[in-house]
Parts: structure tokens; sequence; C-alpha cells
């Protein structure tokens, strides 16, 4: 086969998988479109159902927490330090939650603080990393002295904008 023909028949088979490949992704493209725009007609259908059951399941919620609060000793049985309170419909769990430590604006003062006491190490992060914007910039000797280089890494894209389906 000659070389004129066997590049005309690489040209061939490169060109038919870039015009599959631009079909494949003006389908992919036109049903993501019909999809989100199916989604939001779904959303806006049962909005207007949602929202009111979400706002009342936060007030029911919402009452509920005030009421066992106030009512806890009667709701709970204190003699077995019972955590819930089992009822018809359901039961009411109480927990305790251990929050973390407050962080204050003035971090200065806690550093401080931690450094007087000792505890500086323990608690104080200190990360370092490489600046790897700024080493972008420097020559190949500064690369070489640090143990780094630049390297090559081809890449290829195909363009299917031209292509008409």
């Amino acid at each position: 086969m000659s070389k004129k023909k066997e590049t005309n028949s690489l040209h061939d088979q490169a060109d038919t998988t870039v015009y599959e490949l631009a079909r494949k992704r003006a389908q992919l493209g036109y049903l993501e479109a019909e999809m989100i725009d199916a989604m939001e007609r779904v959303k806006a259908q049962y909005a207007d159902k949602i929202r009111p059951l979400k706002e009342a399941i936060a007030g029911y919620e919402k009452d509920l927490v005030k009421f066992v609060k106030i009512n806890k000793a009667d709701l709970f049985d204190t003699r077995q330090e019972s955590d819930r309170a089992v009822l018809p419909s359901g039961a009411v769990i109480r927990w305790a939650v251990l929050r973390r430590a407050k962080r204050v604006k003035d971090k200065a003062s806690v550093i401080a603080a931690l450094r007087a006491n000792g505890w500086y190490d323990q608690a104080v992060k200190v990360v370092e990393s490489v600046d790897w914007d700024t080493i972008d910039h420097w020559d190949d000797q500064a690369l070489s002295a640090i143990g780094t280089e630049r390297t090559e890494k081809e890449e290829i894209g195909v363009d299917t904008a031209g292509v008409k389906l």
C-alpha cells in the first residue's frame, strides 16, 4: 500500500472517530438538558406541596423540644436515669452533646496562654507547605538545586465544534 493511501486511511479512521465523538457529545448534551428541564418541572410541581410540610415539621420539632425541656422531669423516669420516653406514637429520646471548645476571636491571646502553660507544641498547628506557584517561575538551575525539574506531558484534545451532524 502506498504511503499516501495509508495516510488517507489513517485520516479517515481518525475522522470517523472524531465524528462519532461529536455525535455522542451532542446526544449527551441534548439528553442532559432535557433531564435538567424535566427535573426542574417536577421540582416546581411539588414545591408548593413540600414547602408547607417542611415548615410544619420544623415547627412541630421546635415545639416538641421546648415542651420536653420544660417537662423532662415528668416525661423521663429519673429513678432509672432513662433517656427514652416511650409514647403510644413513638419515643422521645434525649442525649447530651459535648460541644467543641468555644472558639475565641482573639487567637493571639489563646496562643500566648498556650505558650505560658507549656502547651504550645501540643495545641498549635504549624503547617509547612511548598509554594509551587512561586517555584513554577524559577529557572531550571534553581529547580535542579531543590531536586525537581520541569517535565513535558503530551495531551491530546478533540475539537468537534465545526462538525456538521
